[in-house]
């Protein structure tokens, strides 16, 4: 699976939790691009998981995948703060039984690690986590037989 976001159709590769929030646009260049777009302190999403997790998820549609290389590019636009985010998901079979890395600006026990959401709020258990100063990312990651 390969998507370069050239045409706006390029969403409709996706299902969302909310797809209200989701948009597709172009950058200065005229390079595509899936926009998370929402007013993050005044805007009540209408995806409510049963336990803690991330309510703003969108998700490959009709595609599974068992081992892959991810290789992307992604961009934080909102304003700075401790969890300024943006997360990649993995081994997805249903809401409540997910994995998730969430990149965020600074690590805590919330933020900046790997989680698995099993019918219960969200476990970190990465052992090591680094501090993140940019907003850009280039994403090369790899993962074997997770599910």
């Amino acid at each position: 699976y390969k998507q370069d976001f050239a045409k706006p159709e390029a969403a409709s590769d996706f299902v969302f939790s909310d797809p209200a929030v989701w948009k597709y646009g172009t950058d200065k260049d005229g390079k595509g691009y899936l926009g998370l777009h929402h007013d993050r302190k005044a805007y009540k999403s209408t995806y409510s998981p049963k336990s803690r997790s991330p309510i703003h998820i969108a998700l490959i549609a009709n595609k599974k995948f068992t081992d892959f290389v991810l290789d992307c590019e992604m961009q934080s636009t909102t304003e700075e703060y401790g969890h300024q985010d943006m997360c990649l998901y993995f081994g997805f079979t249903e809401p409540q039984k997910f994995y998730y890395v969430h990149i965020a600006r600074a690590a805590d026990m919330n933020a900046h690690n790997v989680f698995v959401v099993n019918e219960a709020p969200r476990k970190n258990f990465a052992k090591e986590t680094t501090k993140q100063e940019n907003q850009r990312r280039t994403s090369d990651a790899e993962t074997c037989g997770i599910i």
